[in-house]
């Protein structure tokens, strides 16, 4: 379904409709204030569905590995927009990729390799390359889900686009200061149903993912 399309049903749920001889700009939310909550009940909606597989949304990207000056670490940025991340990999030839496993800094001081989160769009290497490699990084991450102009597909499953709806609702309610409390019940129930997409035929739902030990993705 296309954002524009999505507009249009949220619109006729919030009986956003243009007064009897009036314009397009005498509607109670315009296009840029609409595409907001739908992309506001986009990003509710994927936290619902992360919480139950987190490696549902997937994107890689590589990143040069470099030898920081001496006395300084070497920073290395998330991608934008990075929602989580599922895998961090380092390589010494930029073809084999190894996974690093998440550390703390407390572990990199007791000898533990891996990688560690610095900042919410940084994270550090330990022990600290000693060599440049170019592309030595490869990054697995979920990404911020968005939809930008009106062609643009909602992001998630079809069985998930009323999901998002409802939330978008909920927002474009409370921008105007509406009750939601009957819209957030309504949600509460399809988030409980969320779960029953992901169940096979040989694993249940809250499949978690491995290679964390016991630390959790951010």
């Amino acid at each position: 379904m296309q954002l524009s399309t999505m507009r249009d049903i949220l619109r006729g749920w919030l009986q956003d409709k243009i007064p009897a001889g009036g314009v397009e700009a005498d509607r109670q939310w315009n296009n840029i204030a609409m595409n907001r909550s739908l992309n506001l009940g986009l990003r509710e909606a994927q936290k619902i569905i992360l919480a139950v597989d987190p490696e549902a949304f997937k994107c890689t990207y590589t990143a040069d590995i470099v030898v920081a000056p001496t006395g300084r670490d070497a920073l290395y940025e998330w991608p934008a927009g990075t929602w989580a991340v599922i895998e961090v990999a380092r390589s010494t030839d930029g073809i084999n990729f190894g996974p690093e496993d998440r550390i703390t800094l407390a572990d990199a001081r007791k000898g533990r390799s891996g990688f560690i989160p610095y900042s919410s769009s940084h994270f550090m290497l330990a022990p600290a390359p000693d060599t440049a490699v170019t592309a030595g990084l490869r990054l697995i991450v979920a990404p911020t889900l968005g939809m930008t102009v009106d062609t643009d597909k909602c992001p998630l499953p079809p069985a998930h686009e009323t999901l998002v709806l409802k939330c978008a609702q909920k927002y474009a309610l409370a921008d105007v200061g509406e009750p939601t409390d009957k819209i957030e019940a309504e949600i509460s129930a399809m988030e409980q149903r969320v779960p029953r997409f992901y169940l096979t035929a040989t694993q249940p739902a809250f499949v978690q993912p491995t290679g964390y030990d016991d630390y959790e993705i951010e």
